[in-house]
């Protein structure tokens, strides 16, 4: 690889946002050949010191498809699965399906702190910066009955947060790509669900849960789009 590519490729990872015309509009062929140019740098190079920085380069080209994938996630049953969650979360407080479970979750400091803040009230949210350590730290949490609906609520929110951050996908104007910071904090928000996905997956798969999304799921209409 010539030196010049090389030297793009660092502008694309280390300053790929703000520096970029944010009306820039990346093709599939120009997205595929600038992410495998990356990959192959990265190849000669220490990927886990990049690791971040292309996780941001990826999601800031792919804010379109994520945006879609959200979107049908939050009206596939009408509403959002977190929300469903919330409606029958008195099942989960007693009787068979009561909630009791251990999950250890692997997420950069930063990360435990948001959700610790959140699901214990006592936890102070306080010089919270997204400089932080993003090596990876295990935490183990115990969802109960008595701290279920905060579990919940932190979902409901991260996702909330999420799909704030992404810019609405239209066609006419096309929209445009997000700055630098806001790419950050929407790899920061999909980090702390995929780290919660066993959570997630244990509480939407109890009977009472599966119930809900069936009967909703009934009502459900394909997009026109």
């Amino acid at each position: 690889m010539g030196q010049r590519n090389v030297r793009q490729i660092r502008f694309w990872l280390f300053c790929f946002a703000d520096s970029i015309p944010r009306d820039s509009n990346y093709n599939f062929a120009r997205h595929l050949q600038d992410t495998l140019d990356i990959l192959s740098f990265l190849r000669k190079e220490n990927f886990t010191d990049h690791h971040l920085d292309f996780l941001h380069f990826v999601h800031r080209r792919g804010f379109r498809k994520l945006s879609w994938r959200l979107w049908d996630f939050t009206t596939r049953w009408g509403k959002s699965p977190f929300d469903i969650l919330e409606d029958g979360h008195q099942n989960l407080i007693s009787g068979p399906d009561a909630v009791d479970f251990i999950s250890t979750v692997s997420l950069p400091p930063l990360h435990h702190t948001l959700i610790k803040g959140y699901v214990d009230k006592g936890a102070a949210l306080t010089e919270l910066n997204l400089g932080d350590s993003y090596n990876a730290v295990k935490e183990t949490y115990h969802i109960t009955s008595q701290n279920l609906l905060h579990w919940i609520k932190f979902l409901q929110k991260t996702l909330s947060i999420l799909m704030d951050a992404l810019p609405r996908v239209t066609h006419s104007p096309p929209s445009m790509p997000p700055a630098r910071n806001i790419t950050m904090y929407i790899v920061m928000q999909i980090q702390i669900l995929q780290g919660l996905k066993d959570i997630i997956r244990h509480l939407l798969r109890k009977e009472a849960i599966l119930i809900l999304l069936s009967q909703a799921g009934m009502f459900y209409s394909s997009p026109s789009w």
